[in-house]
């Protein structure tokens, strides 16, 4: 038989059991949202413009409230992702343009999938 002083101990251990599992999970998660972000930033880098690797080197990442932020301090940046409509292009199309959009909807798309949910756009 059972005691009463048996069973509380019982039940103490299983719930410390399931505490060190929820932990447990809790840092596996951690582990997977820290590579998911390191190679978020590995894929902007691969994927920006490359002239002189000045842009693509500047990529930093930085923790948010709820998440992470890709950023560069370069000032060019905007320019290598929207249309060319200087005289100076003659009418060429910019062959970045909107290589940052698509690259952080892939990002997202790819995230989203690695924690098992789905990426809808805005």
């Amino acid at each position: 038989m059972i005691s009463s002083k048996e069973l509380r101990f019982k039940e103490i251990r299983e719930g410390t059991e399931s505490m060190s599992m929820d932990v447990q999970k809790q840092k596996a998660l951690e582990q997977k949202l820290e590579l998911l972000k390191n190679q978020a930033l590995v894929i902007v880098q691969a994927t920006s413009p490359y002239r002189t690797g000045n842009l693509s080197r500047s990529f930093k990442i930085r923790l948010i409230e709820g998440g992470f932020e890709i950023y560069t301090d370069v000032s060019y940046m905007v320019y290598t992702e929207e249309k060319w409509i200087s005289p100076k292009w003659r009418g060429r199309q910019n062959p970045n343009e909107a290589w940052f959009k698509e690259t952080t909807e892939f990002i997202a798309d790819y995230i989203a999938r690695n924690l098992g949910g789905q990426y809808v756009p805005a």
